[in-house]
C-alpha cells in the first residue's frame, strides 16, 4: 500500500473551543516548489539507482498506471529523489483521480483545499473528497467532517459533521474520534451528551492521542463518577466490536 503522504503541519479549524484537525495523515508538506535552474529535477542527493528507479515509475505513469501516478504524487511533494514540485505532483494527483482512485482524490482534493500545486478552492476540494468519501475512505471522511464544521466549500452543517466524524471514527481514524468527543461534550450543534463525548475522548485516547487525552482530564474532573464509569464501558464495548480496527494517525 502506498505511504500516505508525510504531514508538517495540520489544518486546524477553531470553532466554539475545540479543536477539529483536518488531515488525518494527508497534508502537505511544506517545502512547496523547488524551482530547476540546474536543469534537473531530481535532488543532488538523488544516486543513480534512484533516479533510473524514477524514470521507470515515469514511464508507467505516462501509460496509465495509477499505483505508479500516485507514488509520483507523493514523492514529488515529500521532495524525495526529486526536488519539492507540488504542481507536478497535483498533476499526477489529479491523472490518478480522474481514474478513480480513491488515493488519488484525496490527494487531489487536499491539495485544493490548501491550495498547494493548484488554486485554492473548496468546491473542487469537497468535490473530490466527496467523491473519496462515498467509497469509504477514513480520511476523506474525517476532512469533509471539518469541512462542514467550517463552513468552506459547504454550507455549515454540525449533523453532517457528526455523520462523517463518525463513519472515519468506526474505522479507526483516530483524530475523528476526538472531533466526535467534542461535539458531544461541548454540545457543538446536537444536544450536550457528556457520557457519548467521554466515550469518544476515550476511544481516541486509547490510541495515545495526546489532546484527547487532556480533555479526558477535564471531564474527569466534571462527570459523576457513575457516568465514567458507563462511558468507559461503551467505550470498551466499542473495542470488543472492532476487534481488527487499526488506528489512523498522523
Amino acid at each position: 500500500m502506498v505511504p500516505r503522504i508525510k504531514t508538517l503541519s495540520i489544518v486546524v479549524a477553531t470553532l466554539l473551543s475545540g479543536l477539529l484537525y483536518f488531515g488525518t495523515g494527508m497534508l502537505l508538506v511544506g517545502r512547496g516548489y523547488s524551482g530547476e535552474s540546474d536543469g534537473s529535477e531530481y535532488q543532488p542527493t538523488a544516486t543513480a539507482d534512484e533516479r533510473a528507479r524514477a524514470e521507470g515509475l515515469k514511464r508507467l505513469a505516462e501509460q496509465g498506471n495509477v499505483d505508479a501516478q500516485n507514488d509520483l504524487c507523493i514523492l514529488y511533494t515529500n521532495g524525495y529523489i526529486f526536488k519539492a514540485n507540488l504542481r507536478t505532483a497535483a498533476k499526477w494527483a489529479r491523472a490518478s483521480a480522474d481514474q478513480g482512485s480513491v488515493k488519488g482524490q484525496v490527494n487531489l482534493g487536499t491539495f485544493y483545499f490548501a491550495g498547494s500545486g493548484v488554486p485554492l478552492d473548496y468546491a473542487q476540494a469537497r468535490y473530490w473528497l466527496q467523491k473519496a468519501a462515498d467509497q469509504g475512505n477514513a480520511q476523506a471522511e474525517q476532512d469533509l467532517g471539518v469541512m462542514y464544521i467550517a463552513g468552506e466549500g459547504v454550507k455549515r452543517d454540525f449533523q453532517q459533521a457528526l455523520h462523517w466524524f463518525l463513519k472515519s471514527a468506526d474505522q479507526g481514524d483516530v483524530p475523528a474520534a476526538y472531533n466526535v468527543g467534542l461535539i458531544y461534550a461541548k454540545a457543538m450543534g446536537v444536544p450536550k451528551d457528556e457520557v457519548k463525548g467521554y466515550m469518544w475522548l476515550f476511544v481516541a485516547a486509547h490510541f495515545e492521542y495526546v489532546p484527547s487525552q487532556n480533555a479526558l482530564k477535564t471531564l474527569d474532573s466534571k462527570l459523576s463518577p457513575s457516568k465514567v464509569a458507563e462511558a468507559r464501558r461503551r467505550a470498551e464495548q466499542w473495542f470488543k466490536n472492532h476487534p481488527d480496527v487499526k488506528p489512523i494517525l498522523q
